[in-house]
């Protein structure tokens, strides 16, 4: 009955060539999750920057 079907041709080098992919697809992903992490870091630096600014701005306010 089952012998009609035929076993996956599936090699060693198959999966070393998918292994690749694999880390090429992590790698790409890690490299872009780095991105965003700096990016979040460059607004957490701005935020900041600017809620210095807010907090120079009134000062002022309280000395006028």
């Amino acid at each position: 009955m089952f012998e009609d079907f035929e076993k996956p041709k599936v090699g060693l080098w198959d999966m070393i060539q998918g292994y690749d992919v694999l880390l090429k697809e992590k790698e790409d992903w890690l490299q872009e999750r780095s991105g965003l992490l700096q990016e979040r870091s460059g607004w957490q630096q701005r935020e900041a920057q600017l809620q210095q600014e807010i907090a120079d701005l009134k000062a002022q306010l309280q000395m006028a």
